[in-house]
């Protein structure tokens, strides 16, 4: 279930950042829907016209093309040869008049019309299209070596013959036609490499943080892996959209051509095999080229970190883990915030309550900010015989380390918490030594994200929101006053309940 979760999560991940840059993402898959239409419009062309060939080599046709100069009785003469030959099983003659008017008729309808109406002669040949009773390879040419000899014929020709010209001619075709696909799927492989690479420089910096903290090199490969699959998805897509169109736009053109041969030849605008092959291969080719591209940045970094790491002393390594655990906790701390703010905001439960000594939760959130590095800077200030009272003691807890937290990364002096009561309240005090906050700034501070003039300071501005919506929470109010002698005080003020008693009054003696 991790390991979909985790998938999911980098799907999710890649469609975001391509969302974000619409316009990278469509040249991309532009680039790589021009690259797999080239070859697949020849490969449409080159298979067509391959199953016309087979077509035609199954025939047993010939053609026989009498001299144009040649008398009517040389039309006789032959007709009778033809007659006489037991391996004819029959043929028609179709004389130069019926095909000159046969041809203006199927060039009225196309684009050549012009071209044949301003023809000033026939230039077409008297013929006779012959069936042979065989389809031996043989006996066809002998048939055809015979009807070659007969007076006045021009030309005795097997239409299997050119049709077999024709698929070794397709043949060398399909071979160029595989050599330039694989040139541009190589071209394929760089470009994407190229992206995918762009990205992970934009990245270079969380990509380094998370080796150092223990991330698997198929962790921080996987969302480019996925990029590049989408990205090759998107174009596999692309590219069958353009052949469905280009197909369209030409069949009308090569269907009319056809008709002049006297066949039915067409362009197959739908083809599942072809298109589901070039998806494939689309995102085959982007899988590929972000593999290989991820692969050498992921060992460059490596080799980068192992160099580093051998430059650097022991307290050189020490500083930068310290960097990386203080980047860390601040997203911890920065997660927290903005979970507990909406929590506290959308909630329309109310708070668990208990009595819980200040005393106590006071002193705890001292001596983690001592051992985080507040050092003797924290001064712990509480009066005496503080009572009891009603709150949530991980909330307020919560409240207390951002205060100290906040004060103690701006202010290089003594920071002081006070705690003590004051008129039925108990009042925390949180003072500073660091850059006042002006006037007109001390109410606006606790809105979420904003911030003081703490410029060169981390902070995202949900940490003094988030002590308002606390203290808010338990009917209590926070406030920011200047202090005369420089710093700024944070003031909270929770109300006071009456105390439980110590013991039920029954069990007293």
């Amino acid at each position: 279930m991790n390991w979909l979760n985790q998938h999911l999560q980098a799907i999710k991940l890649v469609l975001s950042r391509m969302d974000s840059n619409k316009l990278s993402t469509f040249m991309i898959s532009l680039v790589i829907a021009v690259a797999m239409a080239i070859p697949g419009v020849f490969y449409l062309g080159v298979e067509h016209l391959s199953k016309l060939s087979n077509h035609m080599q199954n025939e047993t046709e010939i053609s026989l093309f009498v001299k144009l100069d040649e008398p009517a009785s040389t039309l006789t003469a032959i007709d009778a040869a033809l007659k006489s030959n037991s391996a004819i099983q029959s043929y028609t003659l179709v004389t130069k008049a019926d095909a000159w008017e046969d041809l203006k008729a199927k060039a009225a309808s196309s684009k050549i019309n012009s071209e044949v109406q301003n023809l000033e002669q026939n230039p077409l040949p008297d013929a006779f299209f012959i069936q042979a009773k065989s389809a031996d390879a043989t006996a066809l040419a002998t048939l055809r070596d015979e009807l070659q000899a007969l007076p006045g014929v021009e030309q005795a020709l097997l239409n299997a013959e050119w049709a077999k010209r024709l698929s070794s001619i397709l043949a060398l075709g399909t071979k160029i036609i595989a050599f330039i696909a694989a040139l541009l799927a190589l071209a394929l492989l760089v470009i994407i490499g190229n992206t995918v690479r762009m990205q992970i420089l934009t990245q270079k910096d969380e990509i380094v943080v998370s080796k150092l903290i223990g991330a698997t090199t198929q962790f921080i490969r996987t969302p480019f892996l996925y990029a590049g699959i989408v990205y090759g998805l998107f174009g596999g897509l692309l590219s069958m959209a353009m052949l469905m169109f280009i197909v369209q736009l030409y069949n009308q053109s090569v269907a009319q051509l056809s008709q002049l041969y006297s066949n039915d030849f067409s362009l197959a605008w739908f083809n599942p095999p072809l298109y589901l092959g070039i998806i494939l291969l689309s995102i085959f080719i982007g899988w590929l080229g972000s593999f290989l591209s991820v692969s050498r940045a992921i060992a460059a970094i490596k080799t980068h970190l192992r160099t580093q790491r051998d430059k650097m002393t022991t307290d050189e390594q020490a500083t930068l883990l310290d960097g990386i655990v203080l980047s860390a906790t601040h997203l911890s701390r920065l997660t927290e915030n903005t979970l507990q703010l909406v929590q506290l905001a959308n909630s329309d439960q109310s708070l668990t309550l208990d009595w819980e000594s200040l005393e106590e939760i006071a002193g705890a959130c001292v001596a983690r900010q001592r051992q985080a590095g507040g050092g003797t800077r924290l001064r712990l200030h509480l009066a005496a015989g503080l009572p009891l009272v009603r709150v949530n003691a991980v909330l307020i807890a919560q409240l207390l380390d951002n205060l100290l937290d906040n004060a103690l990364r701006y202010s290089e002096d003594a920071v002081d918490l006070k705690v003590r009561v004051c008129n039925g309240h108990m009042k925390i005090l949180v003072q500073d030594r660091g850059p006042v906050i002006p006037k007109e700034l001390q109410t606006q501070i606790f809105e979420p994200y904003s911030r003081g003039d703490r410029s060169g300071k981390q902070g995202a501005g949900l940490g003094l929101a988030l002590c308002r919506a606390i203290a808010l929470a338990h009917g209590g109010r926070i406030s920011l006053r200047a202090r005369q002698a420089g710093g700024n005080s944070f003031r909270v003020c929770l109300t006071l309940a009456a105390e439980p008693p110590l013991a039920p009054p029954g069990d007293a003696v």
